[in-house]
């Protein structure tokens, strides 16, 4: 199985901030599963970083995930649908 991770599991995660999502993360990463990405996740998750320092270091991280890319401009606009139904 592959799993998408949103940006704020991520940013739980690399600010130890205990949640549900964000000790999924962990249990993710301890198991078989494939961890995935995409475009709009790395940007946010590394927008997110003060240090260049840190944001060195965990792109190696990110660049050894499964990376989706969205083929056309369909997946946006269905992503902007879902958004407004939640």
């Amino acid at each position: 199985m592959k799993v998408l991770v949103d940006s704020s599991v991520w940013a739980d995660f690399f600010n130890a901030f205990t949640s549900p999502e964000g000790l999924a993360l962990e249990r993710l990463i301890e198991s078989e599963e494939e961890i995935c990405t995409c475009g709009v996740v790395v940007s946010e998750v590394f927008q997110g970083f003060k240090k260049d320092e840190t944001s060195g270091k965990l792109a190696d991280l990110f660049g050894a995930l499964l990376f989706l890319k969205p083929s056309g401009i369909a997946p946006y606009f269905r992503a902007a649908d879902a958004y407004r139904a939640l």
